[in-house]
């Protein structure tokens, strides 16, 4: 699985339809499995993908 596809299972499944921060997406980055370093591309390529 890659980093875009934890990020976007972890937001699905946390927040669902409801609003979050990037801030609580960098917090839980350990629980995601995903480096920290990594999120702002992860973030990117969903915006992109029309997520």
């Amino acid at each position: 699985m890659t980093g875009i596809d934890k990020v976007y299972k972890f937001i699905y499944e946390t927040y669902g339809e409801h609003p979050f921060t990037t801030e609580q997406i960098y917090a839980q980055a350990d629980l995601i499995g995903i480096k920290k370093s990594s999120i702002a591309g992860a973030l990117q390529q969903l915006k992109k993908k029309g997520f």
